[in-house]
């Protein structure tokens, strides 16, 4: 059996050393935001988004992502680490990241579209809350390019979650990793062969695997993959590629707490508690904005709470 981590843990995202961030291309042609939907393979678990970005545009990122330093991963991973064998360049743009939330429908897609008279909504704001983990406020400003050529793989793994702080305004939002995002550059159409994504039923992590079989999610040019991750992720791999170029962008969704949503935790040492009660709020949307407005305004960092009359949190100091 091909080598898999332990069980997926939480763990404090790290930035990267500080350099200039590349000069992306535009987001053109993009197909209409309305247009775009989101399509179940596994209910929960992994979703598609076919066509997210047109061929074109993946045609010009895959031009222009030849441009950047690429590193190969070292060939013998750390303990507990899946083998990997792939090039990849890594930067921390939260720009980026706004942009990609923001400007090609994401938000949208994700989150539902603001306008009240919207026709195809299927589900409701608390409904995607529950899907998503929370209300997801943008992506992990952590951008990871993956390039696989023949004989690369990425063996079979779980993908962690992240705590981390978005640099939104007038304060920064503190927020969770909850869904892996990919998006397919190449496949089958322009020369790539294997590097599919398979998912594997667990029965460590799941006493009722939401499968019985492995899933395979073949490579489409421009499709959005995203599957959920932490403690609730699959086991999955990406497949040696035999032929061509497999081309990624890598991030995360990422998510702030809902009083839906399950309880949080830190990675940091915890240096007291206290209890913050909750006013009699009509809707969750709004006792969430008291909760990151408190975090905000009294408290660095915060964390284990539950819903109830009361809301218990767990706060420190920030981490310089």
């Amino acid at each position: 059996m091909k080598h898999k981590n332990a069980n997926p843990k939480k763990n404090t995202a790290k930035s990267a050393p500080s350099e200039p961030p590349p000069n992306w291309p535009p987001f053109k042609p993009l197909l209409p935001a309305s247009d775009l939907y989101l399509e179940p393979i596994v209910d929960s678990q992994i979703i598609v988004s076919r066509n997210f970005w047109t061929s074109t545009l993946c045609k010009d990122y895959v031009s222009f992502l030849r441009s950047l330093p690429l590193v190969t991963t070292p060939g013998k991973p750390k303990k507990g680490d899946a083998v990997r064998v792939n090039d990849r360049f890594q930067i921390t743009d939260p720009a980026f990241a706004n942009r990609l939330w923001v400007e090609t429908g994401l938000r949208e897609l994700v989150n539902g579209s603001t306008d009240d008279e919207a026709e195809g909504e299927t589900m409701s704001t608390e409904e995607r809350r529950r899907l998503w983990g929370g209300e997801v406020v943008g992506l992990n400003p952590s951008i990871r390019i993956y390039r696989y050529t023949a004989g690369q793989f990425f063996d079979q793994h779980y993908d962690e979650s992240n705590m981390l702080s978005l640099p939104t305004t007038p304060s920064a939002t503190p927020a969770k990793t909850t869904w892996t995002l990919l998006l397919y550059l190449t496949s089958t159409a322009t020369g790539c062969e294997g590097g599919q994504t398979v998912f594997y039923p667990d029965d460590l992590l799941f006493k009722n695997s939401p499968i019985q079989k492995e899933v395979v999610v073949e490579l489409e040019t421009g499709m959005l993959l995203l599957h959920k991750h932490g403690n609730e992720c699959m086991l999955h791999e990406g497949r040696e590629v035999t032929a061509g170029e497999k081309w990624v962008i890598r991030t995360d969704l990422s998510s702030t707490p809902t009083v839906e949503t399950e309880s949080w935790e830190f990675s940091h040492p915890p240096a007291k508690t206290t209890a913050i009660p909750m006013p009699s709020l009509p809707t969750p949307s709004e006792a969430t904005l008291y909760l990151i407005t408190q975090l905000n305004s009294s408290y660095n960092q915060a964390a284990q709470w539950r819903s109830g009359s009361t809301t218990v949190w767990t706060i420190w100091p920030a981490v310089e």
